[in-house]
């Protein structure tokens, strides 16, 4: 879930569904193949299915079903500061990264390139 977690400095606390999950909810659930995931719902389907991402992916998982679904994430936890799921930052970061993903592509091209230039000039 990079960008927002990062490994061994954040956490989550999770939480059993006590509402239906909607558009943007972190939530933990289980693959076909039994592999835990924490992704980012990106939408939900009428048929009740859902589309899943990770924030650090321009690819996208369809066909999760609420089955899978084992609880959403309530309270984002760093080392540094605790992240409140309701504050203006954190809304925005959702805002801006998740609906712009047809973007993350172009994105993550333009910092690949960025930084093997370097590794590649010669002054």
């Amino acid at each position: 879930m990079l960008p927002l977690l990062h490994q061994h400095q954040d956490y989550v606390v999770l939480a059993r569904l006590a509402r239906e999950p909607k558009k943007y909810d972190i939530v933990l659930y289980r693959r076909a193949n039994g592999a835990f995931v924490l992704h980012r719902i990106m939408k939900k389907h009428s048929g009740g299915s859902y589309v899943m991402a990770g924030d650090n992916q321009t690819s996208l998982e369809r066909g999760i079903t609420k089955n899978q679904i084992i609880g959403t994430v309530v309270e984002i936890g760093r080392k540094i500061k605790p992240i409140s799921m309701k504050s203006l930052r954190y809304k925005a970061y959702v805002f801006f990264w998740c609906r712009c993903f047809f973007l993350r592509k172009i994105i993550f091209r333009i910092k690949r390139r960025s930084s093997s230039y370097g590794a590649y000039r010669r002054d």
